[in-house]
This record gives structure tokens, C-alpha cells and sequence, in this order.
């Protein structure tokens, strides 16, 4: 039974995905701009994730977007996951929440562009971060014009060890706290954001 379900599971992120695919295929939204927020805390590390989606065509278009998260275990949890549509100015609710990632529907206007906000806060292991940058882009299938990705941390608790991307500058803010930055234009990684850490005793 427990396997079953866990290939139907797949089955349906699969297909979803495909219709997600064929959908990008068959008409000119693309991912523009990305402006994300990291906080890593204590137990958790908090996404505060900005995307502008642009329909390049002169038609109105009805596009599935694709959003990638960790697949979670049993241990690590996720809470506190919400979707709005910064353009609106109102709460995106109707989503399918799938292992690979969020599935929901956006509306364009011709040559329109929409503002998204992601937001969900996830358990960490004590160790190791990631966040989906690469699956995110490729998806798409083109560059992404300007990513700009901000990791905020307290020094005194948290010791950061490596990161799969050198950080283009490290800073503090006015509150004491530690922050890592990267600036990309014209961006296709070839690798997913890690961030490797330890606590500090």
C-alpha cells in the first residue's frame, strides 16, 4: 500500500510537470528577475522568495508555474508556506503541493509581467542548506536576467564553513547580523545553493 501510494505520488508530480513543460513550450512566459532571502536560524532557515514571470507575447496567456522545494522527511518539517501575487496584491490559494515543488496557475495580460512572493519557513539539519536556484532556472530554459540572493545568519550561533557559489560580498547589517550576498545578471548555474554550517557551542 505505502508503495503504491508513493509511486502514484510520483506519477502525478511527473505528469504534472510535463504538462508544466508543454505548457512553457506552447507559449513565451519566462522567469526574469529573482530576489531571495534567506535567514538561517537556530532550527530553521526562513525563504523569502521574490520572482517576476514576463509573458512575451502579444496574447493573453494562462500559464502553469513551477516552483521547486527539498523533498522533506519525517524529521525535518515544513510550516508556514503562502504564495501571493505582489502584482494583485492578493494571496495565491489554490495550488497543488507536490514532492518536487509547488504547481499553480497564473494569468497574463499581453506582454504583461507579474511579481510573486514565496514564502515557508523549513527544519534544518544542523549542518547543510540548499536552495533550488538551478532547478528554478532551468526550468525555463533561458538565462535568468537578474538574481539577486541574500543569506542572513548570527554569527555568534552559526558558523558558516563553505557555499556552493562564492558569495559576491559579505557584509553586517545595523542589527550585528551576518549577511552573505550574490549578484548574477544573464545567470544559468550549473549547481544547486548550498550552504554548509555548523553551530556554534
Amino acid at each position: 500500500m505505502g508503495s503504491s501510494f508513493v509511486a502514484m505520488k510520483k506519477i502525478l508530480t511527473c505528469s504534472l510537470l510535463l504538462t508544466a513543460v508543454l505548457s512553457i513550450s506552447a507559449q513565451h512566459v519566462e522567469l526574469t528577475k529573482e530576489n531571495t532571502f534567506l535567514t538561517l536560524g537556530k532550527d530553521h532557515v526562513r525563504l523569502n522568495a521574490e520572482l517576476t514571470y514576463k509573458n512575451n507575447s502579444g496574447q493573453t496567456v494562462n500559464q502553469m508555474i513551477f516552483f521547486p522545494l527539498c523533498v522533506r522527511n519525517d524529521e525535518l518539517k515544513r510550516d508556514t508556506f503562502a504564495i501571493f501575487d505582489m502584482t494583485a496584491n492578493a494571496p495565491i490559494t489554490s495550488y497543488k503541493k507536490q514532492p518536487a515543488g509547488i504547481f499553480y496557475m497564473l494569468n497574463f495580460q499581453p506582454n504583461q509581467q507579474r511579481k510573486i512572493r514565496i514564502t515557508c519557513g523549513d527544519d534544518h539539519n544542523g549542518s547543510m542548506i540548499k536552495y533550488l536556484v538551478m532547478t528554478n532556472i532551468n526550468f525555463w530554459g533561458l538565462p535568468l536576467d537578474q538574481g539577486d540572493y541574500t543569506l542572513k545568519y548570527d554569527n555568534k550561533m552559526i558558523t558558516i564553513d563553505s557555499t556552493s557559489f562564492k558569495p559576491d560580498q559579505q557584509t553586517t547589517n545595523d542589527a550585528g547580523e551576518s549577511l552573505l550576498i550574490w549578484k548574477k545578471t544573464n545567470w544559468k548555474p550549473d549547481k544547486e545553493l548550498e550552504v554548509y554550517f555548523k553551530m556554534v557551542k
